[in-house]
């Protein structure tokens, strides 16, 4: 994950933790409103106290839409910035009605109302702090239009309480930033530490599956290793005797194969193995089909829900493939061509109760002598011959 993606990943986090804050935001702006229209309803008319009242808690309510808006939208990711300005712009109109009331209602004239106003504006900011504190931006566009209108009209009502008054409000004001500025860092600091150790954690996560894919793989052939193949036996085993179902195994042994690797070489043997793995990976392709390198020269081959006779078929046309291979083996007295040959042992069952893989293992295992007794170059089945 490149530092943009990460960046976007961050933004996407302050501005759903923006967003979440819009039931609290949706109550306590409207809650304020009112207080201020109760304190000041001896000095203005209610009827202009009740309209500011009523246009500010419009705009606070109306983050409940917006938020469920975003929430329901499965592109707010890719709009995040969209989104995040939105909120941006809901923060600036929330703080300017406030502004709004200072400069219209304010009565700063009146030092308890002046006093009154401040203490106001100090609450206020103060549970922005904690509510934007996610984005330093949101907190500036909203306290911005709050203060700075307070700030003026104290200036334009001159006297001694208020020029103390807006010496305490820049003192305020200058403390709230110091402070809510490290919160936020350390807030981003905190969503860039989590990307990151989620990148990692996802990083490890595929090394990790990765690894265990290449655990059940045999690394010459790229087939099911042994491990894989007991896992899938037993697992077919089961599933045999739950469904009451046909279930077969092949093991197959090349003809000959340490005479061919003393005749051609090691690096020749791993190529015929390789490519009489992939003959029979193509060649066994049906669901539930899976086939394994046990070890050295010897494979299996699990076939799940398929008659004998289609097994046999089956094998048949494996090793006429097989034959069309061509690969040379001059000491293979089993073909009149000197070519690579297979022996091949099959147990075909039907199981009402699981079985043991290690005794069905053994039985495809005497197949696959007898058939190599019987000259090589054939398929046996255990308990029958063919």
């Amino acid at each position: 994950m490149d530092n943009q993606a990460i960046k976007l990943r961050i933004e996407v986090k302050q501005v759903e933790s923006l967003y979440n804050n819009s039931y609290t935001i949706a109550v306590s702006h409207p809650f304020a409103g009112a207080l201020l229209c109760w304190l000041f309803r001896n000095e203005v008319e209610h009827i202009l106290l009740i309209t500011w009242l009523i246009v500010h808690s419009t705009v606070a309510l109306a983050r409940i839409p917006v938020f469920l808006r975003f929430k329901q939208r499965q592109d707010a990711v890719l709009n995040i910035s969209k989104w995040h300005n939105l909120f941006i712009i809901l923060a600036i109109i929330q703080g300017a009605l406030y502004g709004f009331f200072w400069v219209a209602f304010g009565a700063f004239s009146i030092p308890e109302y002046a006093l009154l106003v401040t203490l106001v504006v100090f609450g206020i900011c103060s549970s922005a702090a904690i509510g934007y504190a996610s984005s330093f931006r949101v907190f500036l566009m909203f306290s911005f239009p709050l203060i700075i209108p307070c700030l003026v009209m104290l200036a334009l009502h001159p006297s001694s309480l208020n020029h103390a008054i807006i010496l305490a409000i820049l003192l305020y004001s200058a403390v709230t930033l110091k402070t809510v500025r490290p919160v936020n860092k350390q807030f981003v600091s905190a969503l860039r530490l989590n990307e990151r150790l989620a990148q990692e954690i996802e990083v490890r996560e595929e090394v990790e599956a990765k690894l265990r894919r290449l655990s059940l793989l045999d690394g010459l052939t790229g087939l099911a290793n042994r491990r894989a193949f007991d896992q899938h036996f037993l697992q077919e085993l089961k599933r045999s005797a739950r469904l009451n179902s046909e279930l077969t195994l092949v093991l197959i042994d090349v003809d000959h194969f340490k005479l061919f690797n003393d005749e051609y070489g090691h690096v020749e043997g791993d190529k015929c193995l390789q490519e009489l793995a992939s003959c029979m990976q193509s060649h066994f392709q049906r669901s539930g089909e899976m086939v394994a390198r046990l070890g050295g020269e010897e494979f299996a081959v699990i076939i799940p829900s398929v008659s004998l006779n289609e097994i046999q078929e089956s094998i048949n046309h494996l090793q006429q493939k097989i034959a069309q291979l061509s690969i040379p083996h001059k000491h293979n007295e089993a073909s009149p061509h000197r070519l690579v040959t297979v022996s091949i042992g099959v147990v075909h069952l039907i199981a009402s109760n699981p079985l043991d893989p290690k005794k069905i293992i053994h039985q495809a295992d005497v197949a696959l002598y007898q058939a190599k007794q019987a000259g090589r170059n054939r398929c046996e089945v255990f308990g029958q011959n063919t």
